[in-house]
This record gives C-alpha cells, structure tokens and sequence, in this order.
C-alpha cells in the first residue's frame, strides 16, 4: 500500500513552470512519449538554451521513467553549474522522495520553502513525504498551508482528507472529500 501511494503521490508531485519551450515537454511527461521528450531537452541543452531548464526537466522526465540515478547526475550539473537556480531545492527533494529517503526528501523541501515560501508545490510534496513517515499532523499542516495559498487546490484537499481517515478524524475527511467534489466534480 505505501508503495502505491509512494507511485501515485511522485506522479502528482511531477508539475513545474518554466519558458515557453518546455511547455510540451511538461504536457507529454504524464504519458508514454516522455522518453522522447528527453531528446527535445538535450537539443535545448546542447544549444545552450535556458541550459538551466534543460536539467531540470531533464531530471523530472527522469523520475517520471524510474531513472533515479539519471536525474540525480542531471541534478548534481544543474548544482554545479547553476547554485542558485530557484528550483534546485525542490528537486532534490523530489529525487530522494523518489529514491524513498523520505526524512531527507523534506529537508529539502525545508530548504526550498525558505527559498520561496509561497510555493505551493513545495508544501504538496513535503506533506506527501511527511504523511509517508507517519507524520500525519504535520502532513496536514502542509496542506492547510496549500490551500491557504489557493483555496481551489482540490488535489490538496483530497491529501488531506486522506491523511484525516489515518488519524481517524473522519467528520474533516468527508468535509475535504466532499470539497473536492464540489471544486472538482468529475474527480
């Protein structure tokens, strides 16, 4: 069971925002065509355009086929070359949430949300880490943070609804479940 909510929380946790070029690379990273979508990044890569995207999507496509070890490598250039890069944190928190070191994967999420504390991803991904230690309280804490940056996030909604049923609060899971059909009716 936690290996299914792991697979299905990682592949959530897959979104970003970046220029224009990469806007198909992240709409064909949630299917079967991801892998050639790494062709498309090593040919901005190699053309030195937005170089810094380039790894990173590169990673995140990476994670997507389960090459952890690939995105890693991706993500050590990206540190090395460009260590200021607003996202750096948060990937490196996506990799060892992938590599299942859970307890690290939030540190780096601690670093990424001190680096941009509105980022809503960031939260979302810490909670699902911090729920698959156990820390359910705290994973809802993240998640109240979500949806006090956007009240509409139904995804955050459904998170922390299921985080309620484990600590048995179920009168908060139906409310939340019962949002998320309201905000997102065909979910």
């Amino acid at each position: 069971m936690r290996w299914f909510l792991t697979y299905i929380f990682g592949v959530l946790a897959l979104s970003g925002f970046s220029q224009n070029v990469y806007n198909k690379v992240r709409r064909n990273m949630c299917d079967e065509r991801a892998v050639n979508e790494l062709y498309t990044v090593d040919s901005c890569y190699n053309k030195a355009h937005y170089k810094d995207s380039a790894l990173f999507y590169k990673s995140l496509i990476n994670l997507k086929i389960g090459r952890c070890q690939s995105a890693r490598r991706s993500a050590r250039v990206l540190e090395k070359l460009y260590p200021d890069f607003k996202e750096l944190h948060y990937l490196n928190g996506l990799i060892l949430f992938y590599e299942e070191d859970y307890g690290k994967s939030v540190e780096a999420f601690n670093l990424a949300i001190k680096d941009d504390p509105a980022n809503i991803k960031v939260y979302y991904n810490r909670s699902v880490a911090l729920g698959l230690m156990d820390e359910y309280m705290a994973a809802i804490e993240d998640l109240n943070t979500c949806i006090r940056l956007n009240p509409d996030y139904a995804l955050a909604r459904y998170s922390r609804a299921y985080w309620h049923e484990f600590t048995g609060n179920y009168a908060d899971a139906v409310k939340d479940y019962e949002d998320v059909i309201r905000l997102d009716p065909k979910n």
